[in-house]
């Protein structure tokens, strides 16, 4: 497509536009941009289409098919790891000593979280389920002891 112009939301308005009505929304590289960057801070459509101007059935018709959504989601958060995490290296390679911390402190914690523990903990037993653990011995000791053990089997 051709673009002659830019409408006041900053939006190119395609040549063949014909001038009744706002021009119909075309993504550009900055509003993929914005989308990507959006998605991998979890944001929801509605808010992503509010950043961009435009409904959110424009955004739904315009980026991604539903089904792809939720890998478009993981992709963006990638991304946005990756080009950060790069930027952070450039900055450790100039001598950065910060950016060094930043970077050691991100990987400590990724070895932390992949390193196994000292062994799993047993899942804590709710009310009812120590309660049906306890029903079978819960009348010794008291006045019904003497009862329940004479009834048969």
């Amino acid at each position: 497509m051709d673009y002659q112009d830019i409408d006041l939301l900053g939006d190119p308005v395609p040549a063949n536009f014909k001038g009744r009505g706002r021009p119909p929304h075309t993504p550009t590289e900055e509003s993929w941009l914005r989308v990507n960057m959006l998605w991998a801070d979890d944001c929801n459509n509605e808010e992503c289409a509010k950043a961009l101007g435009i409904s959110e059935p424009t955004f739904n018709r315009h980026y991604f098919k539903k089904s792809a959504r939720k890998a478009a989601r993981e992709e963006a958060a990638l991304k946005v790891r990756a080009e950060t995490l790069a930027a952070l290296m450039r900055q450790v390679r100039e001598g950065n000593v910060s950016a060094m911390d930043k970077l050691l402190k991100r990987l400590d914690r990724n070895l932390m979280r992949t390193k196994p523990g000292p062994g799993k903990a047993k899942p804590k037993k709710g009310k009812k389920q120590t309660a049906l653990e306890d029903a079978p011995a819960a009348h010794e000791g008291t006045s019904w002891e003497n009862i329940l053990n004479q009834r048969p089997n």
